[in-house]
Protein backbone atom coordinates (compact mmCIF):
# COMPACT_ATOMS: atom_id res chain seq x y z
CA UNK A 1 0.00 0.00 0.00
CA UNK A 2 2.82 2.84 0.79
CA UNK A 3 4.69 1.70 -2.25
CA UNK A 4 1.40 2.79 -4.03
CA UNK A 5 0.92 6.20 -2.28
CA UNK A 6 4.80 6.76 -3.16
CA UNK A 7 4.71 6.21 -6.39
CA UNK A 8 1.39 7.94 -6.39
CA UNK A 9 3.54 11.18 -4.72
CA UNK A 10 0.67 10.50 -2.06
CA UNK A 11 3.43 10.90 0.41
CA UNK A 12 1.11 12.12 3.85
CA UNK A 13 -0.91 9.14 2.94
CA UNK A 14 2.22 6.79 3.19
CA UNK A 15 3.76 8.58 5.87
CA UNK A 16 0.45 8.13 8.03
CA UNK A 17 -0.37 4.50 6.57
CA UNK A 18 3.25 3.39 7.77
CA UNK A 19 3.36 4.95 10.77
CA UNK A 20 0.47 3.11 12.48
CA UNK A 21 2.24 -0.18 11.60
CA UNK A 22 3.10 -1.70 14.85
CA UNK A 23 5.82 -3.82 13.92
CA UNK A 24 7.65 -2.23 10.99
CA UNK A 25 10.09 -3.57 8.99
CA UNK A 26 13.02 -2.67 6.90
CA UNK A 27 10.98 -1.85 3.87
CA UNK A 28 8.79 -0.07 6.17
CA UNK A 29 11.12 1.95 7.50
CA UNK A 30 12.84 2.54 4.37
CA UNK A 31 9.55 4.23 2.51
CA UNK A 32 8.97 6.38 5.30
CA UNK A 33 12.18 7.75 4.76
CA UNK A 34 11.71 8.16 0.97
CA UNK A 35 8.13 9.92 1.67
CA UNK A 36 10.01 12.07 4.08
CA UNK A 37 12.50 12.76 2.32
CA UNK A 38 10.29 13.60 -0.32
CA UNK A 39 8.09 15.96 1.26
CA UNK A 40 11.71 17.93 2.25
CA UNK A 41 12.04 16.77 5.56
CA UNK A 42 15.43 15.32 5.49
CA UNK A 43 15.61 15.02 9.36
CA UNK A 44 13.06 12.31 9.71
CA UNK A 45 14.19 11.21 6.74
CA UNK A 46 17.10 10.24 7.90
CA UNK A 47 15.74 8.86 11.06
CA UNK A 48 13.65 6.10 9.42
CA UNK A 49 16.94 4.95 6.81
CA UNK A 50 19.07 4.82 10.54
CA UNK A 51 16.27 2.68 11.74
CA UNK A 52 16.00 0.09 8.81
CA UNK A 53 20.33 0.92 8.54
CA UNK A 54 20.40 -0.65 11.99
CA UNK A 55 18.28 -4.04 11.30
CA UNK A 56 20.35 -4.43 7.91
CA UNK A 57 23.51 -2.29 7.65
CA UNK A 58 24.84 -4.11 4.22
CA UNK A 59 21.94 -2.61 2.45
CA UNK A 60 23.67 -0.83 -0.42
CA UNK A 61 20.05 1.27 -0.74
CA UNK A 62 20.29 2.57 2.64
CA UNK A 63 23.53 3.55 2.95
CA UNK A 64 23.42 5.77 -0.36
CA UNK A 65 20.21 7.08 1.46
CA UNK A 66 21.81 7.74 4.89
CA UNK A 67 24.70 9.63 2.48
CA UNK A 68 22.00 11.89 0.28
CA UNK A 69 20.45 12.96 3.95
CA UNK A 70 23.55 13.83 5.15
CA UNK A 71 24.19 17.28 6.60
Amino acid sequence: VAVTLIRGNAYQEAIAFLKNQDDRSVKDEYNLGLAFEAIGNKQMARKHYQLAFKKEDKNQELKDALRRTKK
